[in-house]
């Protein structure tokens, strides 16, 4: 499995576990979070903390940078049946979007960061895991 597949995974497996940071007045009204794989604990990160549109997600060890904080910005849309309303989930250390890269439908489809723009690539959705 490449490392684009594994982050598209983290992603699936990291609506179970999202640890929240404690508020400081700078984050009072933007909260960010680690979102954490609950099969290996690694955090959902933005690969050598780059700024660069197209930059690669992937799960790594937490270490507590900006490239593994990311903050839920409601987006316009109905709530889904199952799930929760839509968000997209902006990086803190660039302030992009994570992004299914081309809008791909595929299974293993490379998750990244891109400029936000709102298309359904970049909307994510929480549902509650099933075992």
């Amino acid at each position: 499995m490449n490392v684009m597949s594994r982050g598209l995974l983290l992603l699936a497996a990291a609506t179970a576990l999202v640890t929240p940071l404690a508020a400081s007045p700078a984050m009072a009204d933007t909260p960010y979070y680690k979102y954490v794989a609950q099969h290996s604990g690694m955090c959902l990160d933005v690969q050598d903390a780059s700024r660069a549109h197209g930059a690669y997600v992937l799960q790594a060890n937490c270490w507590g940078g900006d490239n593994q904080l990311w903050r839920m910005q409601s987006v316009r849309g109905p709530k889904w049946r199952g799930t929760g309303f839509p968000f997209e989930l902006i990086a803190k250390h660039s302030g992009m979007c994570l992004d299914v890269q081309d809008a791909s439908r595929a299974h293993g489809a490379h998750v990244l960061q891109a400029t936000c723009w709102g298309g359904p690539n970049q909307i994510w959705r929480m549902r509650t895991p099933t075992r």
